[in-house]
């Protein structure tokens, strides 16, 4: 299913957004920092709810809350226009490639997609192009992390941990457009897989989604949105032909180290890339 800009919505291409400098609080980072677990959970998922609320905008009160603006409106979501295809030239003798988020600063992915690459670009839906370096991975969540500035970008905002409703929405760029597939049904559940390399097993909160129709080409490193465009996870998993997506929790990437090394990282663009080895196909 492929969604094009109804002509009624302003474009945003014409705003500036910052693409250097610290933005330890704000992007991807600040998002993911929202999902970590603290000594006291109670405390702080009752601010950050609050702060949620106040930011987004999405309460009227206490006895009078009201939907997002985006719910069930898939190209009005942020990851309409911040979902990227990533595409890398690999030490693994194929080129390999697969999807992402940008904040404009990083990339989103997952460690499967960057296994074996030497070099890599992000592009957006409108076929604008930046080189992406990566600069932190974790084989067994299957996360990974590039430093890609020079993309427009607009704020995500994250799903609350715990279990979810379905529709959700799946972003996949291609040619200049994005391919937007609706969950049917999901479920948080934990699995039982391996790290990217095969070597040993690991266990994933995830969510499994059940899709309303197969999927035409694979969406692995895809964003997946809950109905109200919030941030639900990451696609581990999505081939063409299937009818059933598997995305590591949102709160899963936020505890991955490698979200927690980007997050001490004082100068991506000078920090030494970690090594990848090429992943098993299939």
């Amino acid at each position: 299913m492929t969604f094009s800009r109804p002509r009624h919505i302003r474009r945003q291409s014409g705003r500036k957004f910052p693409t250097t400098g610290a933005r330890e609080a704000s992007g991807l980072l600040s998002l993911l920092t929202m999902l970590l677990p603290s000594r006291r959970p109670l405390v702080v998922a009752t601010l950050l709810t609050g702060l949620l609320v106040l930011i987004s905008g999405c309460g009227g009160g206490a006895h009078h809350p009201h939907r997002s603006t985006v719910a069930g409106h898939p190209n009005d979501m942020s990851a309409y226009d911040d979902a990227v295809r990533v595409e890398t030239s690999s030490a693994c003798g194929t080129a390999r490639g697969g999807e992402g988020l940008t904040d404009g600063r990083f990339v989103l992915t997952t460690a499967s997609v960057v296994a074996g690459a030497r070099s890599a670009t992000v592009a957006n839906r409108q076929g604008q192009q930046v080189p992406a370096r990566l600069v932190t991975v974790d084989p067994e969540a299957d996360v990974a992390w590039l430093y890609a500035p020079g993309l427009p970008s607009r704020p995500t905002s994250p799903a609350k941990a715990g279990d979810h409703v379905a529709p959700a929405y799946v972003f996949a760029v291609g040619a200049r457009s994005v391919s937007v597939l609706r969950a049917l049904s999901l479920e948080r559940t934990t699995r039982t897989g391996t790290d990217v390399y095969r070597s040993h097993a690991v266990t994933r909160q995830v969510y499994v989604l059940h899709l309303d129709h197969p999927i035409a080409n694979d969406v692995t490193g895809s964003p997946v949105l809950d109905e109200d465009g919030h941030l639900l996870g990451l696609a581990l998993s999505g081939a063409a032909g299937d009818s059933e997506v598997v995305a590591l929790a949102g709160d899963a990437v936020a505890q991955s180290p490698a979200t927690g090394a980007l997050r001490r990282l004082a100068n991506p663009s000078a920090a030494p890339a970690p090594v990848t080895k090429c992943a098993p196909n299939g």
